[in-house]
Formats: structure tokens, sequence, C-alpha cells
């Protein structure tokens, strides 16, 4: 563990955090897939065996936290449903949406 947590350290933006089970280990790195490279090399150098490895792309919540230095207030992670009321007016994401603002901008730039 201490090998890898060392690994680990050389190429985060963080300190190494180690699970209570030390069965896993997670770093906050700048750049994740070549940070990711450089880790697997340096595992395979020195022999380490691993049972998996990968990236995980921070959510809304983490970002929030990392810039507040607090956990969002209850209800308003994009994670919960909210009240019926509060979803009416929701469009979904997708090309209609695009194309709708797309048209927008251009009878606005007339």
């Amino acid at each position: 563990t201490e090998a890898a947590v060392e690994i680990l350290r050389s190429v985060g933006s963080a300190a190494p955090e180690v699970s209570a089970d030390r069965r896993s280990i997670s770093v906050t790195v700048a750049h994740g897939p070549a940070a990711l490279s450089a880790v697997l090399e340096q595992v395979e150098l020195r022999d380490i065996r691993l049972h998996d490895a990968g990236m995980q792309r921070p959510t809304l919540d983490d970002v929030f936290l990392q810039l507040t230095g607090h956990a969002a207030a209850p209800g308003t992670s994009d994670d919960e449903d909210g009240p019926a009321s509060a979803k009416k007016g929701r469009r979904r994401r997708g090309a209609r949406e695009t194309d709708d603002l797309e048209k927008d901008n251009l009878e606005n730039a007339r």
C-alpha cells in the first residue's frame, strides 16, 4: 500500500486518500488520462498487483465542496428528485433545446 501511495502522491494535486480497510486509494489529479497512464506504468515497474484502476470525474457536489469548503444544502443536488411543481417547467437537454437556442441567437442577431 505504501508504494502505491507514493506513486499516487507523485501525480496527485492533493494527498492520496486511503480507505479505512486499506483496499483502495484515490487521489485528485489535474490531467486524468496522463496521470492514470503514468501510475499504471509505475505500478508495473514496481510489480504491484492491482485489482482495479480507473478514473472518475468529479460530481457537481464534489466541485461545490472543493470551491466552498462545505457540502451543498440538502435537496439542492441534481441527483435528488425535487417537488413535482419544480419539474413541470423543465425541458430535457438535447438537440431540440440546442436548435431552439441557435434559432433564438439567429433571430436576435438580425
